[in-house]
This record gives structure tokens, C-alpha cells and sequence, in this order.
């Protein structure tokens, strides 16, 4: 069995590695000019337009409290920020 699961279509897709507990979510398909660090196990993958391309949790189990801990961190670049706004339905 294959360590991936993938969910969604081409516009996202949601990697989970269950051999090393990682998260990759694929915003869109392209090219990565850059990564950015965010913490030292979050990393956004950009284009080369500063578009955010995919996102990387090198510890899955952190992507919730990352959620809440940096929704409206100012430190952000504002088109990341953007990716980690939470609202309530």
C-alpha cells in the first residue's frame, strides 16, 4: 500500500505520509522558485510570482494548532496568511 493518501482534484490535493508522519497540501501544480520557512517544520513552496504553491508539515500532527496559533500572524506574507485563515460556519 502506498504511503499517500490524495484527496481532492487538481486544484488542491492532500498528501499524507504516514512512513514519517508528514503533510503536503498541493495548492496548484507548477513550478517552485522558492521555500519559505515559516517555523522550522512548516515550509510553503512559491512560484515564481510569490504565489503560494503547496504547503509542507514535516510533523502532520501540527497542522491544527499552526491553524490556530498563526491565523493572524502579522509576521506572515500577507498571500500566506490568507491560506491560514480560519472561519467558523
Amino acid at each position: 500500500m502506498t504511503p499517500y493518501v490524495e484527496i481532492g482534484e487538481l486544484a488542491m490535493q492532500i498528501r499524507l505520509n504516514r512512513d514519517v508522519n508528514a503533510l503536503y497540501i498541493l495548492l496548484q501544480p507548477g513550478p517552485v522558485s522558492r521555500t519559505v520557512e515559516l517555523t522550522d517544520t512548516v515550509y510553503v513552496d512559491m512560484d515564481d510570482r510569490d504565489t503560494p504553491v503547496g504547503i509542507e508539515f514535516v510533523n502532520a500532527d501540527e497542522f491544527l494548532p499552526f491553524l490556530r496559533d498563526h491565523a493572524d500572524d502579522p509576521s506572515l506574507p500577507p498571500r500566506v496568511r490568507q491560506l491560514f485563515s480560519v472561519t467558523a460556519a
